[in-house]
């Protein structure tokens, strides 16, 4: 038999309303990620959201039955109200159904059979969507209700519309599946694009987690480091020169303070400047003229944001490395600005490293002479998921440690 055009033109129209949704599915996905959507708990501003999200959906697709009564066959009611329902909760569900039972009831005045299986489903998926935990669980849940409301949907049509709307058997037949399929494939497809940015968002929450931890790990580390050699400097001048001890004391209190308080934040430069004033006063205390600082801080970008003690670590290894090495270490510290980058410099006129250790150091092989050095490395790495925000160019002539900083 040959096939009706008619039923031609509505599978393409039911599926172009598909694509509707889909396309809504993925704007939705894009709200949650650029603006940060809390699609598992909601708020009341976001529920509404969503509700009017639905809603919104559901009228564009209404208007395309507007006027033909039979074309409610390929209504995209249910599974709108019911992929609301699975996503936000009984409250969405139950204000979109009743929505869109107000629309048919007001474009289609004998729908209302349809309207109240509407509401129904809004029902039905909302109390689904407290029972089911699991995103995998929901999806298969939501296609089962989906497939029965369906099969409710057509038989409430076979009442209004006095049989179905073909004549061939065929058609009527094939234009069951059809509906059937595509109501489920909406469904399945709309509640998969939203889980799978839901699983992002909670990858990208356990990486930020596990990097915070490695953060923590790695500055409890760096504390002990500089902690010990300022205990040493200061327990060598308490019989000597106890005024001076009785300073230091103050200096490193005012150190061991900022790294408490701002531990795995951002801090001004100028607070960073500061650590790094204090730890040289306490080397100044211990190797006297034989440690030179010369800087090169422009005050315009000591307002900028670092992670707290990333720039005294390096400086702390320049002085302590190189002057068991030599009787005079000139250490230069300065800041310059190359597009969304802030780089600090450290410059020293030291023997330089091996390139023995640099290599370990760069394949993250723990070297605690040099903890300092892969710390940072590990912390720059850690916080801005880059690994191109440190460079190393060491010879016999000295060292230069560039920290480029993301601003």
């Amino acid at each position: 038999m040959t096939p009706n055009i008619f039923f031609w033109n509505q599978i393409l129209d039911i599926a172009g309303r598909s694509a509707i949704v889909l396309v809504i599915a993925f704007l939705i996905s894009h709200l949650v990620i650029k603006n940060n959507f809390n699609i598992v708990k909601p708020s009341i501003i976001e529920k509404i959201s969503l509700a009017l999200t639905f809603i919104l959906i559901y009228t564009i697709t209404l208007f395309f039955n507007y006027g033909e009564k039979r074309l409610l066959i390929f209504d995209l009611a249910l599974p709108i109200i019911v992929v609301s329902g699975i996503l936000a909760g009984l409250r969405v569900s139950f204000t979109v159904s009743l929505v869109a039972a107000f629309l048919l009831r007001q474009l289609f005045p004998l729908s209302w059979p349809y309207a109240i299986l509407t509401i129904l489903a809004g029902i039905v998926s909302g109390i689904i969507s407290r029972i089911q935990q699991s995103n995998r669980k929901k999806m298969i849940t939501a296609a089962i209700v989906q497939f029965i409301f369906s099969i409710l949907q057509i038989g409430v049509f076979y009442f209004l519309l006095e049989g179905f709307i073909y004549k061939s058997l065929w058609e009527n037949i094939a234009s069951v599946f059809i509906v059937i399929l595509i109501q489920i494939s909406s469904v399945v497809i709309f509640l998969y694009i939203i889980y799978s940015i839901i699983n992002y968002q909670k990858q990208q929450q356990m990486i930020y987690l596990q990097n915070q931890a490695r953060l923590r790990t790695l500055e409890s580390q760096i504390n002990p480091h500089w902690l010990f050699n300022s205990l040493n400097t200061i327990g060598s001048l308490t019989r000597t020169n106890p005024s001076q001890a009785h300073d230091l004391v103050i200096e490193l209190s005012s150190l061991l303070r900022s790294s408490l308080r701002k531990q795995g934040e951002l801090v001004p430069l100028i607070d960073e400047i500061k650590n790094i004033d204090s730890y040289i006063a306490i080397a100044k205390a211990r190797f006297g003229e034989r440690i030179t600082i010369k800087r090169d801080i422009p005050d315009i970008y000591t307002k900028y944001k670092v992670p707290n003690l990333i720039w005294e670590p390096i400086v702390e290894n320049a002085i302590v490395h190189n002057i068991k090495q030599q009787e005079k270490v000139t250490v230069e510290l300065s800041v310059k600005k190359a597009r969304n980058l802030l780089i600090l410099i450290t410059k020293d006129n030291g023997q330089g490293i091996p390139q023995k250790i640099i290599k370990n150091i760069q394949s993250n092989i723990k070297i605690h002479k040099h903890l300092g050095l892969p710390s940072t490395i590990a912390r720059l790495k850690n916080f801005y998921q880059r690994e191109d925000l440190i460079d190393i160019d060491t010879s016999a002539k000295g060292t230069i440690v560039n920290l480029k900083i993301p601003i």
